[in-house]
């Protein structure tokens, strides 16, 4: 059996509007430790109940929003935050963007659209 690599093993990451983990999971597979945040319980919960007992120690789930959790854990500080397919659902993404910041610890962010 060959090992998956873990390139992303020193990463600390959330995944906001993470769903049912499609995208949290891999990254978890690959080293990182990483958040998942969607506002929808009933994602929490798919995305809970299928994650494996191998993934449980770098990967997490929360019902919660970005902002909420910017505002919760104030001072911590994440590699990278990972948006994927949310911006454009957004009624004010300047918000959410201003709270992504606030998370991040490097002070040069790149935005990608």
């Amino acid at each position: 059996m060959t090992e998956t690599p873990t390139p992303l093993e020193k990463f600390s990451l959330i995944d906001v509007g993470c769903g049912g983990g499609i995208l949290t999971e891999p990254l978890g597979r690959l080293g990182a430790t990483i958040i998942g945040l969607d506002p929808g319980q009933d994602n929490i919960s798919i995305a809970r109940s299928h994650l494996p007992e191998s993934l449980k120690s770098r990967v997490s789930y929360e019902c919660n929003t970005l902002e909420e959790f910017a505002v919760k854990n104030q001072g911590k500080k994440f590699d990278g935050i990972i948006m994927s397919e949310v911006i454009e659902h957004l009624d004010n993404p300047s918000v959410v963007i201003a709270a992504a910041a606030s998370l991040i610890k490097v002070s040069h962010i790149s935005i990608f659209m």
